[in-house]
């Protein structure tokens, strides 16, 4: 039995240095999911937060309202679909981390480009200019178009990453010393130890990094169908916007598992409204802009933020929300909203969103 027990451990130790020497990878599943809406649901105005940026992204994100059954946004992150087998995706790639052979660090400001994210979604609403539930589906287009480290959160974020490499390469070469304690039981307990240090070591080295600063760019297009029948005229409503992010980390070299971050969202949108009738009931379409910011802080899962829109064109109107977000685990969170919405009647807002994150065997990544 005592021969039978060494080689069992022997041969588990044995496949567990194989696996990590031949798939020293991190899945990007493991670091929180941040995408609080999608821009399918934005421009559709059926989120709690009607101004955000992804950072970690998923393959695949799911966004459900507490309207259960009545609305639903899916989001596809092309990146992490997209030729799983390039061995040149690396995590360092996919931030923008460059190093030179001295050391030196730089960045690529363009690489947000692989956050790109394309949304579908629907409601079943009642929109303010049309007043009674009508079903409209809507397409979006999200993406980063500029991310800037600034050089110490560079140098935070290259090291973060840095020490998760060390931490998988590590394993092996310390369970080989392991392996070399005579005594069975002593073995196998410097073992067990050793799979709880390496673990919880992992999990410190998980943490999100947000850029300094960044640009997005969105877009939406829906249709409304006029008679809530598939045959039925449709009416239309396009977007196209902007969203700059400042972030300040609050928790400059804490040893915490989560970064603590103040954040300060600016955004420009114009809008063609199509889902508004005339006095006669004819559908016609509003045009005007929308400016705003947001300011938001999160401390480790919980988030608080306040933001503010001002609309003018045809109509002028204003939107003041203050939220609340929770995450729940590395793949799903919670967000709820309540305030003023646009509109100047039944414009009470109060939303309540679940965003779940899936992996799809796509998003990992090598370490360096």
């Amino acid at each position: 039995m005592k021969r039978f027990s060494i080689l069992t451990l022997t041969l588990f130790v044995g496949s567990f240095i194989s696996a990590q020497e031949t798939e020293n990878k991190v899945d990007l599943g493991n670091f929180t999911m941040s995408n609080d809406a999608s821009s399918a649901f934005i421009l559709l105005e059926e989120t709690p937060t009607a101004i955000y940026t992804t950072n970690n992204l998923k393959a695949l994100s799911l966004h459900v309202l507490n309207n259960l059954g009545q609305s639903l946004s899916i989001e596809v992150a092309p990146y992490f679909l997209i030729n799983r087998n390039d061995t040149n995706k690396t995590y360092k790639r996919y931030m923008g981390i460059q190093e030179s052979n001295q050391g030196e660090l730089s960045q690529d400001v363009f690489s947000g480009l692989n956050t790109t994210t394309l949304s579908f979604g629907y409601v079943d609403k009642e929109f303010a200019g049309i007043g009674e539930a009508k079903k409209s589906y809507a397409v979006g287009f999200n993406t980063t178009l500029l991310r800037w480290y600034s050089p110490a959160d560079l140098k935070r974020l290259n090291d973060n990453t840095n020490k998760l490499a060390e931490a998988l390469t590590g394993f092996p070469v310390i369970t080989m010393e392991i392996m070399a304690i005579a005594d069975e039981n002593e073995r196998q307990q410097a073992i067990a130890k050793l799979y709880v240090e390496h673990y919880k070591g992992l999990e410190a080295y998980k943490k999100t990094y947000k850029p300094t600063l960044r640009l997005d760019g969105a877009m939406g297009y829906s249709a409304l169908f006029k008679e809530n029948n598939i045959d039925s005229e449709t009416a239309n409503r396009f977007g196209v916007w902007l969203t700059g992010v400042f972030s300040l980390l609050l928790n400059e070299g804490s040893e915490a598992k989560t970064n603590n971050y103040c954040n300060l969202f600016a955004t420009g949108r114009y809008v063609e409204d199509g889902f508004n009738t005339t006095e006669d009931g004819d559908y016609q379409t509003w045009y005007y802009r929308d400016l705003g910011g947001k300011l938001e802080f999160e401390f480790g899962a919980l988030a608080f933020s306040y933001e503010f829109l001002k609309r003018s064109g045809v109509v002028d109107s204003e939107r003041s929300v203050g939220t609340i977000k929770y995450t729940l685990s590395s793949s799903i969170s919670i967000n709820g909203g309540f305030g003023k919405d646009f509109g100047e009647t039944d414009n009470l807002i109060s939303l309540f969103g679940i965003h779940w994150g899936l992996n799809m065997g796509g998003d990992k990544l090598d370490v360096d």
